[in-house]
Parts: C-alpha cells; structure tokens; sequence
C-alpha cells in the first residue's frame, strides 16, 4: 500500500504583484512542514514531481524544497540531472510542460508519486521509456502550485511496511485513540519504509 505520510498548504498572496519576493514562493514552508510531518528529509525521497506550468516553476520548486540553495538550480540541473534516467527523478510522466496539464496538474503530481511507489512494488503500471518507472521506489515528494504562486501544497507518499510488534502496537494504540475521539491522525513517521 501507499500512504500519505505528510501534507502541507501554505499561502502567502493573491496576485503576483503583491508577492514578497518573486524568487522565493512558499513551497518553502508547505515542503518542510510536510517533511517533518512524515519524517523524512528532502534527500531521502526515490521521486520528486513539481508543477511545472512553467518551466521557472521547476527550478523555483528546487530551490524551494532544499534540493539546493537559492540561485543553484541552473547548476543543479546541468547535464541531465533530472532528465529521464537522470541523477534525481523529477516529473518522471514528463511534466505537465510534456505530458498532460488541464489546468489543475496538482492532482496528476500525486499521482505520478503514488504510480512511481506502486511500480516499484511490481504492480503493472504499463511500459516507459529510459528512466520512466523507478527501481525500488519507496518515498515521493509531490508539490502543486495555485494561483500565481500563491499557494503551494507538498505531499509526501510512501510504502510503509510494519516490521515489529511495536510498531503494530503503536497503530492499536492509536485506532482506540482515535475511536475515543483522542487522536486526528495516525504518526506514519514511526513506521519503516525499509527499502529490504
């Protein structure tokens, strides 16, 4: 299975003029927030799927998430980095500048993560080309963008696997928490994502 491990929104405008700086969005903020949530840290995601309704957006998102400091993505990405079969997957369905954007690409970057974790656990997805489908993809990071980078959203998915009794345990505990009302959600970030 795939979970949702952590989201998180943030909004900083309304329209682009009023933006604080037009070189930092609030993916910032909404990919650390989802980050701490699930756990993990940005260099431990197998996929990173960014909206890209331009192609300032990836970079901009690059900087943004902590893949590298602000200014670097046009060294990040030189010779093939993210491209397919690149050092770090990103918007391995093409993006929407490549594959599909109707206008609402924020729900196909979640599901680009989710095919990318479900391929790699060896349901069929279907045939790619070079560095279409992940080996052994357990973590994806996937980001949208609404407005005129006003708002971001980060979602982290992954395939959590329970491998001890305590971390059973600590899911029982939770599902009489939170049928007593006591508990909102359930701390994924404790359960393993072994790559074994």
């Amino acid at each position: 299975p795939v979970y949702l491990m952590g989201a998180a929104m943030e909004h900083h405008h309304r329209m682009i003029s009023e933006m604080p700086d037009l070189m930092h969005t609030s993916a910032k903020q909404s990919s650390q927030r989802a980050l701490d949530m699930a756990g993990f840290s940005v260099n431990e995601m197998d996929s990173y799927q960014l909206y890209d309704a331009f192609t300032i957006n990836t970079m901009l998102f690059l900087e943004d998430i902590g893949m590298c400091k602000k200014g670097e993505a046009k060294d990040f990405i030189k010779n093939g980095r993210i491209a397919p079969g690149g050092d770090v997957a990103v918007n391995t369905n093409g993006g929407g500048l490549s594959c599909v954007h109707p206008g609402m690409y924020g729900m196909f970057v979640m599901i680009e993560a989710i095919r990318q974790i479900r391929a790699a656990a060896g349901d069929d997805e279907g045939t790619r080309g070079q560095g279409g489908w992940l080996d052994n993809a357990k973590l994806s990071l996937a980001h949208g963008n609404g407005g005129v980078l006003s708002s971001q959203a980060t979602t982290i998915w992954a395939s959590v696997v329970v491998d001890s009794d305590e971390v059973a345990a600590e899911a029982i505990r939770w599902l009489a928490q939170r049928k007593a009302g006591r508990a909102t959600f359930l701390p994924l970030n404790k359960l393993s994502t072994s790559r074994a």
